[in-house]
């Protein structure tokens, strides 16, 4: 599980060169907030990466909510990442 991934996608959307993974890396559960600006490159460049690689992610962004709300509750919508990260689990645990 990633959430608000930083430093391993740079601001054209690409994996940065000192970042690597293999066709053994796991599946993930990406989160991010659009507006968490310095940041939101990543999300979208691991997935992508993943996506390459055939390895299954799931990717879920939201416009609002910054960098750093954690697993706090808050009036953005990004606080519901924990319900759909639960539910990716139990289907990942089903496979």
């Amino acid at each position: 599980m990633l959430v608000y991934p930083a430093y391993i996608g740079d601001a054209n959307f690409k994996m940065v060169d000192d970042f690597k993974f293999d066709s053994g890396a796991p599946p993930a559960f990406i989160v991010q907030t659009q507006d968490d600006k310095r940041y939101f490159p990543s999300a979208i460049a691991y997935n992508m990466a993943l996506l390459k690689a055939n390895i299954s992610s799931e990717l879920h962004t939201f416009p609002t909510g910054g960098h750093g709300y954690g697993i706090r509750p808050s009036a953005y919508p990004v606080s519901g990442w924990k319900d759909l990260c639960r539910d990716w689990l139990l289907r990942v645990d089903g496979n």
